[in-house]
């Protein structure tokens, strides 16, 4: 028939050509990987060791260049590269070091310096930035005092894998005059924030008794007098006790007033109440205490007669007696 002559030639057509159509494929398959298996043939271990931390990448490349972008690795110009940047491996070359440089931002005269360096002494990263620290300025590194900042020999320690932002801070020495109240005031300069800390700085030991003006929280300015009245040490002895305290007051009345020791009847004091305060006095509080002593002393009654007319001849009657008392004070 003529339907079936039509049908069979068709459907015996398609799994030829399906046939052909695998090969193809597996063709392509077996040349993309040969063509893969020659380019990894080529293919070299390259060791990178990045701030510290190592890593192996496979690359054909020998520019040290390509193999970091390759590599995802950024370059900044401060950074450190070994073999350099421009350079090329050499036949037995296969390790690239990179050490990138530290961000650092100094602070100081106002201005705020920010840039990277491979620098560990202050020094020089002072000079990188153009500021110079002289006599009696203080440098502060991450909020942290640094001792002996005018040493060209401090370095900050730091881990090839420490990338952290190292912040410096500059704080100016400014004049400034203490008076102990001993007509010969002190001149100093000094980096402190405020008066405390400058008091501090110099060594000046305070006390709660002591006054100070300005106040110790007030700002260091240029030119700024200190007063300081240092109180004295005095110690008083009352009741048995030794109370040891500092004093401005000048008088040993004012004293015992601040210390709440009161004097009552004949108490009285060594030295007496309006003497001056000295330096180490001594304070004694002596009580004087009133006693009356009464003494007793017997007086005997006496026997009296007294003649009674109206009793009868030769009686009488007694009646007791009782003994007397002198008291004396």
């Amino acid at each position: 028939m003529s339907t079936g002559q039509l049908s069979w030639p068709q459907t015996a057509a398609v799994p030829r050509r399906l046939a052909r159509g695998w090969w193809s494929v597996l063709a392509l398959i077996a040349v993309i990987g040969a063509m893969a298996a020659g380019y990894a043939a080529t293919l070299s271990p390259i060791k990178l060791v990045v701030d510290g931390r190592e890593q192996i990448v496979r690359t054909n490349q020998r520019a040290v260049a390509t193999i970091l972008r390759e590599a995802g690795i950024p370059i900044e110009p401060e950074d450190l590269i070994g073999p350099s940047l421009t350079s090329t491996l050499a036949g037995g070359q296969s390790t690239i070091v990179v050490q990138h440089a530290r961000p650092v931002v100094i602070v100081a005269d106002g201005q705020t310096h920010r840039f990277r360096t491979q620098a560990v002494s202050l020094k020089t990263m002072l000079t990188e930035a153009g500021v110079k620290l002289r006599d009696h300025d203080l440098a502060i590194a991450n909020n942290q005092p640094i001792e002996f900042a005018g040493d060209a020999d401090y370095v900050f320690s730091r881990e090839p894998g420490d990338l952290s932002t190292l912040r410096i801070v500059v704080r100016r020495a400014l004049p400034v005059a203490i008076d102990l109240g001993d007509g010969q005031p002190r001149q100093i300069e000094t980096p402190a924030s405020t008066v405390g800390e400058a008091l501090s700085q110099a060594g000046i030991e305070l006390y709660l008794a002591d006054r100070v003006q300005p106040d110790l929280i007030a700002p260091i300015v240029p030119n700024l007098r200190i007063e300081v009245q240092q109180s004295r040490p005095v110690r008083v002895v009352v009741d048995g006790r030794t109370l040891r305290t500092r004093t401005l007051r000048s008088s040993i009345g004012e004293v015992l007033t601040d210390l709440g020791v009161t004097l009552i009847g004949e108490d009285y004091t060594q030295p007496p109440l309006d003497a001056a305060v000295e330096a180490n006095a001594e304070i004694k509080v002596v009580r004087v205490k009133q006693e009356i002593f009464i003494e007793q002393e017997v007086i005997p009654f006496d026997t009296v007669r007294i003649p009674d007319p109206t009793m009868e001849l030769d009686t009488y009657a007694e009646r007791e007696g009782a003994n007397g008392v002198r008291q004396k004070r």
